[in-house]
């Protein structure tokens, strides 16, 4: 969702991409919900998450000739569109969730949706549910503190929800972000030669 909202932005009209964002649940009768719990009887769901933005007009024409050529990761044109890392991770999340994608501009609109089957548990908050948790929560127990970590990522996103499990996960650590602009990257370089016993790279940093 972070990459398809991103992707949106970055690639969108350069004075206002007028991004959105829509979620929806959609009755699918072809998945119904586990009964074995607790919970009233009733029928799957399918989600659909869609990111629509204006189209910038120097850049070519959507279709699905350009996005097979994204997802393999061939470069369209030298200044139009980037080398299709942020297609290639949402098509390879996509097909772990066994969900399907649509990317298409229609008019001056791209539209960009991912849908999914859903079937909630009735049991997903029950006792063995949260035992689950705490032995997941003792299993990183040993992880030691005092660390210096320095994490590099040009999405503020990425790097709120970074520092939020680094907190929650690694407490009594020191956790430093970096990628908000270019000019952050050599400061990052010298803070992880000087001080740092963690590096966490981005793959792929766009400016």
């Amino acid at each position: 969702l972070e990459n398809m909202i991103s992707n949106a932005m970055r690639h969108g009209h350069p004075d206002d991409p007028e991004v959105s964002l829509g979620v929806d649940l959609q009755p699918n009768l072809d998945t119904p919900l586990d009964t074995s719990g607790t919970g009233r009887p009733g029928q799957g769901r399918r989600l659909v998450l869609r990111v629509t933005n204006r189209v910038d007009p120097n850049k070519p024409v959507v279709t699905q000739e350009l996005m097979a050529k994204a997802l393999r990761g061939e470069r369209i044109g030298s200044d139009h569109i980037s080398d299709g890392l942020g297609l290639q991770h949402i098509d390879l999340a996509a097909q772990v969730l066994k969900a399907t994608v649509e990317f298409e501009q229609v008019g001056q609109t791209v539209k960009f949706e991912v849908a999914m089957d859903t079937c909630p548990a009735k049991n997903a908050c029950s006792n063995n549910s949260l035992q689950q948790i705490d032995m997941r929560e003792d299993a990183v127990g040993f992880v030691p503190t005092h660390l210096c970590i320095c994490c590099i990522d040009d999405s503020a996103v990425a790097r709120k929800l970074l520092a939020s499990n680094m907190e929650f996960h690694m407490p009594g650590n020191q956790v430093l972000q970096f990628g908000e602009t270019l000019a952050s990257v050599e400061e990052f370089k010298a803070q992880v030669f000087a001080n740092a016993d963690i590096a966490i790279l981005d793959q792929n940093l766009e400016y």
